[in-house]
């Protein structure tokens, strides 16, 4: 995550600076998000998005998703929770950024939002990425 730190994209999460530590003997490694009150998993139940709401966050979200792929990147877990909402504006988390051709992280359970294959290949890119409209 601490790489994805210096990427700057209007349609991601800001990741402030962070740094390392020792504590208690370990090496630590910490990083800051943006805070963000809302994320779209929270408002779904109560509301769907309209039309246009939809059209702008995929758009966003694909736009952003280009941007970290361009980088040798790929976000490894979208999820409703990992687009975050800090000041009404759609934003991609990247707390789950990871190289492409890297395994899945091990302490991060296969649910419903990973690709079938993440559990047993390397991350990497769809055959075909195209932009939404």
């Amino acid at each position: 995550m601490l790489q994805a730190s210096k990427f700057s994209h209007p349609n991601l999460l800001h990741l402030p600076p962070g740094g390392h530590c020792q504590f208690a003997d370990m090496d630590l490694v910490f990083a800051f998000l943006e805070y963000a009150e809302e994320d779209v998993a929270h408002g779904l139940p109560d509301r769907p998005l309209t039309e246009e709401e939809t059209r702008k966050v995929l758009g966003s979200r694909l736009d952003a998703l280009s941007y970290v792929h361009g980088k040798g990147f790929a976000h490894s877990h979208i999820k409703p929770s990992h687009i975050r909402v800090p000041e009404n504006q759609f934003r991609l988390s990247r707390d789950t950024v990871i190289h492409l051709g890297e395994p899945r992280p091990a302490y991060r359970p296969v649910d419903a939002y990973d690709a079938p294959e993440v559990a047993t290949a390397p991350v990497t890119l769809p055959v075909t990425f195209g932009r939404w409209v």
